[in-house]
């Protein structure tokens, strides 16, 4: 028998031996690799939470970011996130981490959370377009949601942002990402004082054209009725309806509808008393 044959004969325990430490080792190091890196995702996600919490409560954001080694965003578009109906603790995260991983994409990974008995808040970057919250999340989790959603121009906006938000989520009656103009006038109803300066910015777009803010005035000064409204504008029926068509198309409001009524009788009033505050009476 040739010598170099009875050599490999000789080396194959040795080679076994070689090869199962070299697997053991292997399997060590992929296994504190994977215990570092499973340790390290842990650690950021408490840091995530940690600015959350500091975010929301307006405790020192910027030390925390430096601590954590976590950018801090110019602001911030703040959800509140809920279920259409109370959910229990668990199921209540459960939803939150659903809508996290949907609205991950449109932040650029970018996100920061915290949980409570709800839901949760989310905090995107200010930059986020709104259209990409409403399409992720359309066709996002398995179980319908409902957000709240206000802008934090700043870090320090955002707990007025978070308030505003969670009250804006427990209004809205409807699955989807609601802000306040899509539930302003209940949101002001509901007792809510920052509303009342948006609700009577939905007549500043008329202020530029002349006749148009008279002509919503006296259109429901006169139950709707349009030739009430000519005759009190001293005007044709026809001009009263091209006015009320053009305040429609520039308000996105329709007069004629009881949601346009109930909006624009608020802001007229709002408008009203602001004017009389400034002249020191009153209108009755």
């Amino acid at each position: 028998m040739p010598a170099i044959v009875r050599l490999r004969r000789r080396s194959r325990p040795a080679l076994l031996w070689l090869t199962r430490r070299l697997f053991t080792t292997v399997n060590s190091l992929v296994e504190q690799a994977t215990e570092a890196y499973l340790l390290g995702m842990a650690g950021q996600q408490e840091a995530k939470r940690e600015l959350a919490a500091a975010l929301l409560r307006g405790d020192a954001p910027q030390e925390v970011a430096a601590r954590c080694g976590l950018p801090l965003e110019p602001g911030y578009l703040v959800l509140s996130v809920r279920a259409p109906v109370p959910q229990e603790p668990v199921a209540a995260r459960r939803l939150l981490h659903q809508v996290l991983v949907r609205l991950a994409p449109a932040a650029d990974g970018q996100v920061l959370s915290l949980p409570n008995e709800q839901g949760g808040h989310i905090l995107l970057p200010l930059g986020t377009p709104h259209a990409d919250l409403v399409r992720h999340l359309s066709t996002g989790p398995s179980r319908p949601v409902i957000a709240g959603a206000a802008l934090a121009a700043t870090p320090g906006d955002v707990p007025a942002a978070a308030e505003q938000a969670h009250r804006i989520a427990a209004i809205a009656r409807t699955p989807g990402v609601h802000r306040l103009q899509d539930v302003l006038l209940d949101y002001h109803l509901a007792g809510s004082k920052d509303s009342a300066a948006e609700l009577a910015a939905l007549l500043d777009p008329l202020d530029g054209h002349v006749g148009l803010v008279e002509a919503v005035a006296a259109f429901l000064g006169c139950d709707l009725d349009r030739r009430r409204t000519a005759q009190a504008l001293r005007v044709h029926p026809n001009t009263v309806d091209n006015r009320l068509a053009r305040a429609a198309q520039l308000t996105g409001l329709d007069p004629h509808t009881t949601h346009g009524v109930q909006l624009f009788g608020a802001a007229l009033t709002l408008r009203r008393l602001a004017e009389g505050s400034a002249t020191g009476f009153l209108p009755g």
